[in-house]
């Protein structure tokens, strides 16, 4: 798909640090890509900052974090036929977690980096611009349209090892 791709990973207990690559393949061609912009949010006492400039993506179920990553593609010459993403993981997990598409790629990274309150007041995108009806759970009843739809799962990224690195093929995207 040519234009901009935005990809969330949803994970269970694991950290990822920044070096996320796209690799979509044209032809016989490849090509990596970095993100143009990534981020992570998360619930609870978090719920309301902006961790746009953090050096890392904490992903996790308690408080649940999901991070998101998006790729433009819309200078790629032609139709991608292959498209995979590496992640490198911070810790160990059994279960790494869901890839899962963002239908809306216009969320804004942020200029903070989450270490304390003062980001609050970041302009990125946060776990309450998720949670629309502020339940502090992320479900059906939320109408962002910056939400995974966990329809259309595109990977499973299974068991991660910490200093290892993790692809799976998003094609789908």
């Amino acid at each position: 798909m040519i234009g901009k791709s935005a990809f969330l990973v949803g994970l269970a207990t694991v950290a990822f640090v920044l070096g996320a690559t796209v690799t979509p393949t044209i032809g016989v061609d490849r090509v990596d890509l970095t993100p143009v912009a990534d981020t992570f949010v998360q619930g609870g006492v978090e719920a309301t900052w902006d961790h746009g400039l953090a050096d890392h993506l904490d992903v996790d179920h308690g408080p649940a974090d999901l991070a998101y990553l998006k790729s433009d593609l819309s200078a790629l010459p032609g139709p991608v036929t292959r498209a995979t993403l590496t992640l490198f993981c911070g810790n160990s997990s059994s279960d790494g977690g869901t890839v899962y598409p963002v239908a809306d790629s216009s969320w804004i990274e942020g200029t903070r980096h989450g270490e304390t309150t003062a980001s609050a007041s970041g302009p990125g995108l946060k776990f309450a611009d998720l949670d629309t009806n502020a339940d502090g759970t992320l479900d059906a009843a939320d109408t962002s349209p910056f939400l995974p739809d966990v329809a259309r799962p595109l990977a499973a990224l299974g068991s991660v090892v910490a200093g290892q690195p993790v692809t799976v093929d998003v094609t789908a995207a």
